[in-house]
């Protein structure tokens, strides 16, 4: 990428992909400096006014109202004028700082403005040009001239006069280069510091820009929601709902060029930069008159309660980005938000990520990714091109960094953090509409502790389920149950519950479908599976062990013979027109993104509806599945009568797993007209764990019930009880097979999130096509069992598909190893219970 520049001040990271000399030297071609003095004409040639503070924002915001814009139309198409003579931009496959203007000159070298705690301001930092005319130390009169003579005598008091013109000359070539500072200004009264430092929560280098944006030709999603995707070499029946979601960005044109028009104080006390953004300039310095506008406007984050000042301090500060216009054919549809960060700045959370706990280096995609393989075996997470550690189905768009400060985005649409490089931070966002909050915290700690009061905090776990021990993942029957309650009952394991999967019934898969079994996905006890059920649960219950089931946002359609006598859930959804649709629009979404490709590896058979298609999801086999469309509140309200009902009440269950989150569709058509699938896709797991927390409270259980979900995203901590992050092979490897490392590295970034009872289960099947439970994959599964017996749930899981599995309940020396660490868990109650 290719920008004009007036020196050579960038890093050498910076640097790199705006100087293209042509190994001609740091000076350049002749061209090259024409363009340049042509900048520096552009810098000084505008009017000499003062930015002064404002009593009205309707300058500010190209609409009426005065107050922070939700969203914008775009602009009017017209056709481009085209620019003269400009420099070309190369193609890039990433996103990196260009330079920043200050178009109305200010009074000194700064303007601060103050904003509760905060100042924000632009600085002015002097740049100057040197010119030097020959060099001091070759032979033309420099020092070892002989100075006995006259001649020389002459010659050196005509150097001394050159020397200081050239002084003279260089004062008048000084270049201001202007640069973003936001500080929280600490109250001493206030602050638990005995020596508070003012904390820089953003700020830019001089000459470098804080806002850009890009044009996107098209967002390339690629969805696989389809049985059979996954590897052939493995059974893949178990795989079929699990969404695989792959994004590219296809830049068009990136504006990287930003100027600063107007700084104003708003009458509700905001404080608004606004401005151009340019693509590129031609030689005289001018932009495109098309170019896009931008408007970034700062006002102090209060939250919903009093809970949010956090002792009366207020560290937080809400930012509200926004861009539109464009050139036709190039309207701005993705903004960019650059911060300065010194180098041995670490940042950590970014919620469930796998990657090492300091994300600096890496490349952060916040965007839903469902798992590639299933439950119990060597489940690998979707990989991304350009990042090693974004993959998880609980990546969120926030971050805490050594310093104290933190960052956080509220858009639900896909967003990229770029920490590649060691001194910027760069922010992406899929919308022409950013929103976030800036928090200037004392320490880590106590940024998180703003973070959490902002978005919401989990609520503690019942007591059971930290003093009684382990909760089995188990399936089978009402027999195979007993069976593996009553083994550990002989190695006095402490049992806190059992987690029964195929409560629901299982349907056998043929071998066009790679054979095995699956659960039906109709959340209605099936009595001939359990046809003991209740006097199984009555009988766990006088063992102080707790039953508990699986469930998702799933509904499947059964077979004539399995509906009689059984509540027929998918009737009753497509009746009521609750589940997601299949989008006919060519995939443009309203905030002018688009989505161009949609991959599947298999052709799917549509389920009709009145209204329009049920978007089209298989569990394996001949039968379809509907996803519940949660931005229907009717549909919200009968999914919540059905956790009642039959999870509570008839089931008489005391907790349950609510899955699968993490896969609304990103082509599906939603019941709310403002949604789109692009955004609703991160949102969907926020509004799943709303839903249950609310049927959780509406059924009287909250305190004594909880629910386990696999995805999240900002709001999931306030409303669910503990976040698992998968159930992955049972390995110590690192990141790719989502090993014992990767796992231990998802549960430390969740912390740092606000994830406070993180979790993963520990497997204990392995594949039939292993044979056998060795020596070493004991050992690998004992050593899972020692790590989570110090995480918030101990907590194991049998594989989906058991026809397929080898089970760990039926060896001694793993039964042995699950009481040990079982009592050792146990035995922490009251530690973790204070800690958390």
């Amino acid at each position: 990428m290719t920008t004009f520049q007036t020196a050579d001040y960038r890093d050498d990271d910076v640097d790199g992909d705006y100087r293209h000399n042509g190994g001609r030297g740091h000076r350049g071609s002749e061209r090259e400096r024409d363009e340049t003095r042509s900048y520096n004409e552009y810098q000084h040639s505008q009017p000499n006014q003062i930015v002064t503070q404002s009593s009205s924002m309707s300058s500010t915001f190209p609409h009426e109202e005065p107050t922070l814009p939700v969203c914008l139309p775009s602009s009017a198409s017209s056709s481009s004028t085209g620019l003269p003579i400009s420099l070309r931009r190369k193609a890039v496959s990433t996103v990196k700082p260009g330079r920043l203007f200050l178009r109305k000159q200010i009074l000194g070298d700064a303007i601060t403005f103050r904003l509760g705690e905060f100042s924000i301001g632009i600085a002015l930092t002097d740049y100057r040009e040197e010119h030097n005319h020959g060099s001091e130390k070759n032979g033309n009169g420099g020092p070892e001239a002989d100075k006995n003579t006259a001649a020389d005598a002459k010659s050196q008091k005509q150097k001394r006069q050159q020397q200081s013109q050239q002084s003279s000359n260089n004062k008048n070539n000084v270049t201001k280069l202007p640069s973003l500072i936001i500080q929280h200004i600490p109250d001493i009264t206030n602050s638990s510091a005995s020596h508070p430092r003012n904390k820089t929560v953003w700020s830019s280098r001089p000459g470098i820009n804080f806002v850009g944006a890009a044009s996107l030709s098209s967002l390339s999603i690629s969805e696989s929601t389809a049985a059979n995707s996954g590897n052939k070499s493995r059974p893949t029946a178990a795989a079929a709902t699990y969404n695989k979601t792959h994004v590219q960005e296809n830049f068009t044109r990136q504006y990287t060029i930003q100027t600063i028009d107007a700084i104003e104080r708003g009458p509700v006390n905001v404080i608004t930069f606004t401005g151009r953004l340019a693509h590129e300039l031609n030689v005289t310095g001018e932009m495109d008159p098309q170019s896009p506008h931008y408007s970034l406007a700062f006002q102090m984050e209060y939250g919903q309660s009093q809970e949010n000042h956090y002792n009366g301090k207020k560290k937080a500060l809400s930012f509200h980005l926004q861009v539109w216009g464009g050139p036709e054919g190039h309207a701005v549809n993705q903004s960019h938000i650059f911060l300065h960060t010194p180098p041995d700045e670490a940042f950590f959370g970014f919620g469930h990520r796998l990657g090492s706990p300091n994300a600096k280096g890496s490349e952060v995609h916040v965007l839903h990714r469902g798992m590639s393989s299933p439950h119990g075996y060597a489940g690998k997470p979707s990989s991304c091109q350009h990042s090693i550690s974004s993959s998880s189905t609980c990546t969120i768009p926030q971050f805490v960094t050594s310093t104290g400060r933190a960052l956080f985005l509220h858009n639900y649409e896909p967003s990229v953090f770029d920490l590649r490089s060691p001194t910027w931070l760069g922010i992406r966002t899929h919308t022409s509409y950013a929103k976030g909050v800036l928090i200037g915290g004392e320490s880590i700690l106590d940024a998180l502790q703003i973070y959490t009061s902002i978005r919401g905090r989990t609520k503690p776990l019942p007591g059971w389920t930290q003093r009684n021990g382990v909760i089995l993942g188990v399936q089978g029957g009402t027999k195979a149950v007993n069976e593996v309650v009553k083994r550990l009952e002989k190695y006095g394991c402490p049992m806190a519950g059992v987690l029964v999967r195929d409560w629901t019934g299982v349907k056998q898969l043929t071998h066009q479908h790679s054979g095995g079994r699956r659960i039906w996905y109709n959340w209605i006890m099936e009595r001939g599976h359990y046809s003991h059920w209740h006097a199984l649960v009555d009988d766990l219950e006088i063992k102080g062990i707790s039953t508990g089931v699986y469930i998702n946002p799933y509904i499947e359609e059964i077979p004539v013979h399995l509906r009689s006598g059984r509540r027929y859930l998918f009737s009753e959804a497509k009746k009521g027109k609750f589940f997601v649709k299949t989008r006919v629009d060519g995939g443009n979404n309203s905030n002018g993104s688009s989505i161009i490709k949609k991959k599947s590896s298999k052709q799917q058979r549509n389920l009709n509806d009145d209204d329009n298609t049920i978007y089209p999801i298989s569990n394996g086999g001949d039968t379809q599945v509907g996803l519940i469309d949660l931005t229907n509140r009717n549909a919200c309200q009968w999914y919540k009568q059905v956790v009642q009902s039959e999870v509570f009440e008839y089931a008489g269950a005391s907790f349950y797993m609510a899955d699968m989150g993490e896969t609304a569709p990103i082509l599906g058509a939603y019941h709310r007209p403002d949604v789109n699938g692009l955004s609703h896709h991160n949102a969907y797991s926020d509004d799943w764990a709303r839903v249950n927390r609310e049927a959780i409270k509406e059924a009287g259980r909250d305190g004594d019930s909880f629910f386990i979900v696999k995805a999240g995203y900002g709001r999931t901590p306030k409303y669910a009880g503990t976040t698992c992050l998968g159930d992955y092979v049972t390995n110590l490897k690192k990141r790719k097979d989502g090993g014992l490392q990767s796992v231990l590295n998802g549960i430390v970034n969740g912390g740092f999130s606000g994830f406070t009872y993180g979790h993963c289960a520990i497997s204990v099947a392995v594949p039939r096509t292993v044979n056998s439970l060795d020596n070493r994959t004991k050992e690998m599964m004992c050593r899972w069992m020692e790590m989570n017996a110090f995480t918030a749930l101990f907590r194991t899981h049998d594989g989906e598909t058991p026809d397929e599995t080898v089970s760990g309940y039926g060896d001694k020396y793993l039964l042995k190893a699950l009481a040990r660490w079982s009592t050792v868990y146990a035995t922490l109650a009251e530690y973790r219970i204070r800690i958390f």
